[in-house]
């Protein structure tokens, strides 16, 4: 404030001098402080208001002109301020008894030259009382004002310059460019921002970021601008078109200065299609591909939120529903008749159940609901009105007029805050397999002592299996999968040896272990069991079969990486084997899964290949060597000509797309020629040999055996 004084009392002193000068219009004459604050040499007063609040701005000038000319950066400018007017501000500092003393002269103009103002500024300051000495600033000024005439002109040729340069760049890409200054404004657009928003140049000129961005996401701009300035952002939004589309982007911007403006660069990529493609894999891989409706891990999901959710101690229940004799209609009139059937009877279910309730496919012809709210009495009502609609209505399994009657038996479960979502599946699962022992057709809840028993049961496998861990009665029995020029590689089957010796075969154990989430432990012995044989048999190799709970598994990927280092196996000699529904629960990720273990030389199939007849997409998606072609496919193929044309089809597109096909359950000769005639790289069944014991098959030359078959 002493400086601000002294320079203050020095403007005092030429008062008198401003009060005699004749000028055009009106001058306000005043002193800017560093702080924002500002004193007229008329009326000096102790607690001046900032000047944007004197202006009724609001805000702090951008480039506050008097503050650079106390910096000795004299300049001058037109702006837009208070009453709509047009004024001109030129700021001079000059030196005056080794003080420096800012002049400021503010006036309303129209389309006077700037330097003829100022230059006749300084002639009527000098025809006043003081000309001497204002003979010795007018020079001073003069040159001053000549030099920043200069300095400004090349600062303005150099931008022009910059900008031509981004110019041409921005007119020959693809993606959006825009230029944007400090205060959001647009400044400079593309032919490409051009097509793509609907505005034209002028008008996309005129707007701001702002105006370009879906509303929920204006409250991110501001930081987003201050860290592309800092150092640089890229990140994803939603712009709006002049027509009201919406738009998903990436925003790449970086802060850049062309002549003296700092300014923002962002080149804007519409990814509109990678989002609906995004969409497309999530809707698949939380939805069943047949009848749009959530899958067995939607449903789980849902359950959890439920459950988490819950307020009361009774939130609702659940139901399992399974097509009595589903086989019969497919093995009658075909898979396609099927499909149709599972397509209407889930519209007959929604029309049902209430808007706010669940219906999901868990798999092949069995489904759930979750009833909200409602007493075991009012699900077994719903599950009695589901019984008694399906035993009225045919459904149509083709073209011709072919009708089928279809009938469900159904589970019924309570859903309360204290089970988990495992135990209720089970409990579900429990009271289905119930009604069908009772003759199907029919629903059954948990409420009695045979459910117990069931449940007994269940835990018993539980029992064994997690028995079977700790006292290492898992084993693996290897198949051979073989092509014309011999054994390629072995698949690891495993098997549980009871405490009596007797072997329990994964069918009996496999989908309890999954519905109580036991496969990660399961999986992580097969693969190091099998990982210690190619240790012991540097001449095998082996495939493994991973669950789909372990398919994007971040800790088995550093378990099987650690095996690998630890045990110095050779990637290329273990390869897994996963399933077209594990790798589809999170696509993304499976690919991103895979591709790890295949940097490192591992290789991967795709098991169970043509189960859902969509599953064409999920070949070129996902990075496997091999295909293993379903064996519903092969059993009948030497005779089944509609078998013949799939297997044919499924082979053709595997070799198009660079995979090798394996032909799963191959019993017969017959099979396997007639494999060969179609083009399947390999084959894998009781034809070549049953699953085996390491020592049993290290003993057997299948070298000779293929001799046998095919000498």
């Amino acid at each position: 404030m002493t400086e601000l004084n002294a320079i203050i009392e020095d403007m005092k002193v030429l008062k008198k001098y401003y009060n005699n000068a004749r000028l055009v219009d009106p001058l306000l004459k005043r002193v800017i402080n560093s702080d924002g604050t500002h004193s007229s040499i008329f009326e000096t007063e102790p607690n001046a208001e900032p000047c944007y609040q004197f202006w009724a701005t609001g805000r702090v000038c951008a480039n506050c002109i008097s503050l650079k000319a106390a910096l000795n950066n004299a300049t001058f400018a037109k702006f837009e301020g208070w009453g709509d007017k047009i004024y001109m501000i030129t700021a001079l500092p000059i030196r005056l008894d080794d003080r420096t003393v800012v002049l400021e002269l503010l006036k309303n103009v129209t389309n006077q030259d700037i330097l003829l103002t100022l230059m006749g500024t300084v002639s009527t300051l000098t025809d006043i009382n003081q000309k001497e000495q204002m003979k010795a600033i007018s020079p001073r000024y003069e040159k001053h004002l000549e030099d920043l005439v200069r300095q400004k002109t090349e600062a303005l040729e150099k931008a022009n310059k910059q900008l031509q340069k981004y110019r041409i760049l921005a007119e020959h890409a693809k993606d959006i460019m825009l230029f944007i200054n400090m205060d959001g404004r647009i400044i400079e657009a593309n032919e490409a921002a051009v097509r793509t928003y609907g505005y034209t140049k002028e008008e996309l000129i005129s707007m701001t970021v702002g105006d370009l961005r879906e509303s929920s996401t204006k409250r991110q701009i501001a930081a987003q601008m201050a860290l592309a300035d800092k150092e640089g952002i890229v990140f994803e939004t939603v712009h709006k078109c002049k027509d009201g589309r919406l738009l998903y982007v990436e925003v790449s911007s970086q802060g850049t200065t062309i002549g003296n403006e700092r300014v923002l660069l962002s080149i804007v990529r519409d990814i509109s299609d990678r989002k609906q493609a995004e969409e497309q894999l999530k809707h698949m891989a939380t939805h069943d591909w047949l009848t749009g409706i959530p899958n067995r891990h939607y449903l789980e999901k849902y359950l959890e939120e439920t459950v988490q959710n819950a307020k009361k101690e009774t939130t609702g229940a659940l139901l399992f529903l399974d097509i009595d004799n589903f086989k019969v209609i497919n093995d009658t009139f075909g898979h396609a008749a099927g499909d149709k059937v599972l397509v209407d009877l889930t519209k007959k279910l929604k029309a049902i159940i209430r808007k706010n309730d669940f219906l999901a496919r868990l798999g092949g012809d069995e489904f759930a609901i979750v009833l909200r709210g409602v007493s075991v009495e009012g699900a077994k009502r719903v599950a009695k009105k589901i019984l008694a609609t399906l035993n009225e209505v045919e459904f149509a399994v083709d073209l011709i007029g072919n009708h089928c009657k279809v009938s469900v038996s159904i589970g019924i479960t309570i859903i309360d805050k204290l089970t988990d979502t495992q135990k209720l599946l089970a409990y579900a699962d429990v009271a289905l397999y119930r009604a069908k022992e009772e003759g199907k057709n029919r629903a059954v809840s948990i409420e009695n002592c045979d459910e117990k028993i069931r449940l007994f049961e269940t835990h018993s496998t539980v029992k064994k299996i997690n028995d079977s861990l700790r006292d290492n009665r898992l084993v693996l029995h290897y198949q051979p999968i073989m092509s014309e020029a011999g054994i390629s590689h072995y698949e690891a089957l495993l098997r549980i040896l009871d405490s009596d010796g007797r072997i329990i075969y994964p069918n009996e154990f496999i989908p309890t272990a999954e519905r109580f989430g036991l496969m990660s432990q399961i999986d992580r012995w097969v693969i190091n069991a099998a990982m210690e044989a190619l240790m012991k048999n540097p001449e095998l190799s082996i495939f493994v079969n991973l669950s789909p709970s372990s398919v994007g598994d971040d800790e088995l990927l550093d378990f099987i990486e650690f095996g690998l280092f630890n045990k110095g196996i050779k990637p290329e000699r273990i390869g897994f084997e996963i399933t077209e529904i594990a790798a589809v629960k999170d696509l993304i990720k499976a690919r991103h899964w895979i591709s790890h273990l295949k940097k490192f030389g591992c290789k991967f199939a795709l098991d169970d290949f043509g189960v859902g007849f969509s599953s064409f997409t999920h070949i070129q998606m996902l990075p496997v060597d091999y295909i293993k072609i379903d064996g519903s496919f092969i059993r009948n193929l030497d005779s089944d000509l509609t078998q013949k044309a799939l297997v044919q089809a499924i082979n053709t597109v595997a070799h198009t797309l660079g995979k090798k096909t394996i032909a799963e359950f191959v019993e017969t000769e017959m099979i396997w020629r007639t494999l060969k005639e179609i083009g399947t790289d390999f084959g894998q069944g009781y034809f070549f040999g049953r699953p085996r014991p390491i020592d049993d098959i290290l003993k057997i030359s299948f070298s000779c055996l293929w001799q046998t078959y095919f000498a």
